[in-house]
């Protein structure tokens, strides 16, 4: 029972890792080829499942590659999570800065990133060749719609940011909220030049460094 748990948990985080790793952010952090990279070997992960979670009742080398499986599947889902999070403070941001939104990107952040994105994508180059070498019988299967377990709703004055869904990031979530507040207290200030204690520049700063 425990095992036909594991692939499930397995099959929902691909799911979600798939769902996460949208375009938005491929453009955005300028790693468009690794995501696509990692968007088809988790389809080919995706494929062999079945068979995996058949053949792991008396086969303990594919029940162990079932168990890091899980562990990489958990790490693309919180490292693309991470990166929709960031665009969509970004965003917020970028609501009281003038500069394009690509353009502020930190290059140390993104370089960090996309070495997780490769470092990833090399795990799962090895599940599927070692997926190939059990000989796992790949199905083609149906195709479920995205997961998505929270949705953050702000204010209208947000405008485009309403919509946009943050999964599993409860206290990044009330975060998003907490900068989105400061964004509106900021319109408000710039639109009262005689209150001079708090002004554009200095909520543009808090926000940087939430």
């Amino acid at each position: 029972m425990a095992d036909a748990i594991i692939a499930s948990t397995i099959e929902v985080a691909l799911e979600k890792t798939l769902s996460l790793a949208n375009e938005r952010i491929g453009k955005l952090f300028q790693f468009k080829e690794d995501l696509e990279t990692l968007k088809g070997s988790v389809a080919m992960i995706q494929a062999v499942l079945a068979d995996a979670e058949e053949k792991q009742m008396h086969d303990k080398a594919v029940q162990l590659w079932l168990q890091r499986l899980e562990a990489v599947a958990f790490d693309a889902e919180n490292l693309l999570d991470e990166l929709n999070y960031e665009a969509l403070r970004r965003q917020l941001v970028s609501k009281v800065r003038s500069f394009i939104l690509s353009s502020d990107i930190n290059i140390v952040f993104r370089r960090r990133m996309a070495s997780k994105i490769r470092d990833i994508n090399k795990k799962l180059y090895k599940i599927n060749k070692e997926a190939n070498d059990f000989g796992l019988i790949r199905f083609q299967r149906a195709s479920f719609p995205p997961s998505t377990s929270a949705k953050v709703t702000l204010n209208r004055e947000t405008d485009s940011i309403a919509g946009h869904y943050v999964v599993g990031r409860a206290k990044d979530e009330t975060r998003l909220v907490e900068i989105a507040k400061l964004v509106r207290k900021c319109r408000f200030c710039n639109s009262h030049p005689w209150d001079g204690r708090i002004g554009k520049d200095n909520f543009s700063s808090i926000c940087i460094q939430q």
